[in-house]
Order: structure tokens, then sequence, then C-alpha cells
């Protein structure tokens, strides 16, 4: 079983590094409070009914934490793919994946904590009279399901590192059997 199962994390693994860079791109930060507005990872700005020069303010002064989660997603499908295509690999892909999934976790997890104050910069806070802490973003489901994904992934790294040992242990203390 426990073979099967590290034969599929690979795929799932490059599955689901395609999935943070797709959920980066989508809604980071929702907000009800007057319009209903929302702010994707990578900066771009949803208001149904606002001027045009209005939603370029937002956007010229949002900050894009999905950058980062896109390119931790990347490496996460990358490495998972070189990973399942050469065995020997697998160890270092397993590393390098992990971190990656835990910087993508922390960095979701920032936006998570205060959406506020890492979607939107010191103009637009200032502009809306905001005080220290006060927000108006909530955090979007973009950006939950980056942490819940990344997280994921790093725990599926583990499991499969864990097995690895495990069954590399188990494989060293079983006697060989003598020719015959």
């Amino acid at each position: 079983m426990t073979e099967r199962a590290r034969a599929l994390a690979w795929p799932l693994f490059a599955v689901s590094g395609l999935l943070i860079v797709a959920f980066s791109l989508v809604s980071w930060g929702d907000s009800s409070q007057g319009l209903n507005s929302k702010i994707s990872g990578v900066g771009r700005v949803s208001v149904p009914g606002a001027a045009p020069e209005d939603v370029a303010f937002l956007e010229a002064h949002t900050q894009r934490p999905g950058l980062v989660t896109i390119i931790l997603g990347a490496v996460i499908a990358a490495v998972a793919a070189v990973g399942w295509w050469r065995r020997r690999l697998r160890p270092i892909a397993l590393s390098v994946i992990g971190l990656a999934a835990v910087g993508a976790a922390v960095a979701a997890g920032f936006v998570v904590a205060d959406p506020s104050g890492r979607l939107l910069d010191d103009a637009v806070t200032s502009t809306l009279d905001l005080a220290p802490g006060e927000q108006i973003l909530q955090p979007g489901y973009g950006v939950i399901a980056v942490l819940v994904v990344a997280i994921l992934v790093a725990v599926g790294v583990v499991f499969v590192s864990a097995t690895a040992v495990l069954t590399s242990t188990r494989r060293d203390r079983t006697p060989a059997t003598p020719p015959g």
C-alpha cells in the first residue's frame, strides 16, 4: 500500500503546485463594505460600478503577495514532475517541494491574518482613514485555498518521507535468504 501511495504522491504534488498557481490568481481579499470589491493575489481589482480611474488607483496601490505563491507553486509542480520522472532525484525533490510548500503556506497565512495590510499599501489605507489593524477586507477563497493546499502538500511530503525511511529501514533489517 505505501509503495502505491508514494507512487501516486508525485502526480498529486504536481497537480497541487498547479492548484497553488491557479488559486493565486483569484480573489484573495473581499470587501462587502460599501462596494462588493475583490482583490486578486496579483493585484487585480474588481469593483462593480466603480469608475475606471478609481479601479486604476486601487490597482496601482495594491500589493501583489500572490506573485510569491505563483512562483512557489510553479516550483512545486516542476520539481514534482522531475521527481516523478527521475527516481534518484526524489529525496532532493521532496526537500525542495517541502520548503516551497511551507513558503507558500507562510505567505498565504500572512494574508489571511491581515488581508487589508498585505493587499493594500499605505496610500490606500491612509485615503480610507483606517486605524492600525482595522480590516476592510476579509480573506478571499483563493488565499484560503492556497493555504490549505500548501499545508496538504507539506503533510504529504512528511508522509512520503516517513514511509520511504520506514520501508528502507525495514528492508535493511530483513535477513537475506541464502541462494538455492
